[in-house]
């Protein structure tokens, strides 16, 4: 329905932006736990469990669209599980009377040491959940992440969405640190109590209960905080196996983008204290993915983990995954990625959940199962000339990875295209290279919306650029519209366009129409004299 807003369709078409942790890890304290969505009668046994969910605050535009109905008053110890789902968003339904269980199946592997016998660790199992675009996988994790279906007691669902979200003015080490909620909110409490006991001491009159008071909360609050001693060298060592360099170099690189070096790429990775509004995509995908493997959440959801990573950090999240300790779902639409991942298939076919063990599914199949009506596009040139003559060059440019802001990240690698680089209306051509080399600013480049530091780039009279881009943004400027709103917000021009093409070709139908009908009327009545 093109008159649907936004939010009440799936995700997998207008990419929803979801809660990169939608629910806390777990907490010293039991106030640093977030309400649970559900009503608290249908709690039993602490589960997290739902038959409709409650109303949501009216400020969340998802938790409003969203209806979940399940017969399953209450999960078992170690599976999700809901019979009889039912998910709504808005007025269409994704799933009917289907059947949602993740059980954890625990798996015991020997790894071999060197010189020392070898030694047994524990494996989780990696869940793959498949269907077209528009079916309703996005959807459907976050309604687990966000507690609208019975989840066992102690499992802390952590999603990591397709959406990115914004980045903030702090480090990448202090990124990943705020993923763990209930160590933010003591560190919170630490600061406030610091400052309430610090005014305390300096006021003027009997003060002293006051003062033994927070004294005695500061002591608490500190002793809870030394859970997390290590967390810095924790992290930090998740970030250094995710690619991020320990220390910061001052040096400026200049790479060709014909052909980066290996030495290149580490001078200009970005360091744990990095900025995070000086990454590409891919390093602040990385990023979300360092906060699960730090905080290891017993339910670890990923939606569309591959889109932002490079061909390395996907072997790298191959690995780690195949390491996981407790259980993960994944969406994605690489079937490669998937079946090599994956112990089970979750397919959403028809409303309902089908589940097949990855050993029956092969790689076709995978991807037959994630296929509709194929998207034919036909790309106009002008009438006057050739395919060939129309398109983009560029002519010994040279320019450097900009941050979100447009402003270029300190010791930013410098990109030089020596020559020229020709784009036709008949060019198929790919771009590749390593998270953070430039690529998305070389097609922003290419599409006219940068400016080279050096060099030219040209585009031939009536040649009009489009530009798809990985981030979302302009979805999220108009949340609150239909598609329709969305179209007539983003391409009046273009509409007016194609508007006044239909109606002269209406007009001139109407016109050959009634020539028709008057040539006809003229023949009968000839043929009546």
């Amino acid at each position: 329905d093109l008159h649907s807003f936004p939010t009440r369709r799936s995700s997998d078409l207008l990419r929803l932006p979801s809660l990169l942790s939608t629910r806390p890890t777990s907490c010293c304290m039991e106030e640093c736990r977030s309400p649970s969505p559900v009503m608290d009668n249908d709690l039993a046994g602490g589960a997290t469990a739902s038959s409709s969910t409650a109303p949501a605050p009216r400020g969340d535009t998802f938790q409003q669209a969203v209806r979940v109905e399940t017969v399953t008053a209450q999960a078992p110890g170690n599976a999700v599980k809901a019979e009889a789902l039912t998910v709504f968003l808005g007025g269409r339904c994704l799933l009917t009377d289907a059947e949602l269980k993740i059980p954890e199946v625990v798996r015991t592997v020997e790894v071999p040491q060197a010189g020392a016998a070898s030694r047994q660790v524990r494996r989780g199992t990696c869940y793959g959940l498949v269907g077209p675009n528009g079916c309703g996988k996005s959807t459907l994790l976050r309604v687990i992440a966000e507690g609208h279906v019975p989840t066992p007691v102690g499992w802390e669902p952590f999603l990591v969405g397709q959406q990115l979200p914004p980045a903030l003015p702090w480090t990448v080490a202090e990124e990943v640190l705020s993923a763990d909620v209930c160590r933010a909110a003591l560190l919170t409490e630490q600061a406030e109590l610091e400052n309430e006991w610090a005014a305390l001491t300096s006021m003027p009159g009997d003060t002293a209960k006051d003062v033994l008071r927070v004294n005695n909360r500061l002591v608490e609050v500190r002793q809870n905080l030394a859970r997390w001693d290590g967390a810095e060298q924790e992290v930090e060592g998740v970030l250094l196996a995710l690619g991020f360099r320990r220390a910061c170099h001052d040096s400026t690189d200049t790479s060709s983008i014909h052909g980066n070096t290996r030495s290149n790429r580490a001078q200009t990775r970005p360091t744990v204290s990095t900025s995070m509004q000086h990454l590409s995509g891919g390093w602040r995908m990385k990023v979300q993915l360092a906060k699960a493997l730090w905080i290891k959440p017993k339910l670890l959801l990923l939606d569309e983990p591959t889109n932002h990573l490079d061909f390395e950090a996907l072997h790298w999240l191959e690995e780690r995954l195949e390491e996981y300790p407790h259980t993960t779902v994944v969406v994605s639409h690489d079937v490669g990625f998937l079946h090599s991942v994956c112990h089970e298939i979750f397919w959403m076919r028809d409303l309902r959940l089908e589940s097949m063990p990855r050993d029956v599914v092969s790689q076709e199949d995978l991807a037959r199962m994630q296929r509709r009506k194929g998207l034919n596009f036909n790309f106009a040139v002008p009438a006057s000339g050739d395919p060939q003559h129309h398109g983009v060059s560029v002519h010994d440019i040279q320019f450097t990875h900009l941050t979100e802001n447009n402003r270029s990240a300190p010791s930013a690698l410098q990109v030089q295209v020596r020559g020229t680089i020709r784009f036709s209306g008949q060019s198929r051509s790919v771009l590749l290279g390593c998270n953070g080399s430039g690529k998305s600013t070389f097609l922003g480049l290419c599409a006219g919306a940068l400016q080279p530091m050096r060099g030219t780039v040209d585009v031939t009279p009536d040649c009009q650029v489009g530009f798809y881009s990985q981030q979302m943004d302009e979805l999220d400027l108009h949340g609150d519209g239909t598609a329709v709103d969305f179209l007539v917000a983003t391409c009046p021009d273009q509409l007016h366009e194609r508007l006044e093409t239909k109606a002269a070709a209406a007009a001139k139908a109407a016109e050959r129409r009634g020539s028709r009908r008057s040539e006809e009327h003229t023949s009968e009545l000839q043929s009546l004299t």
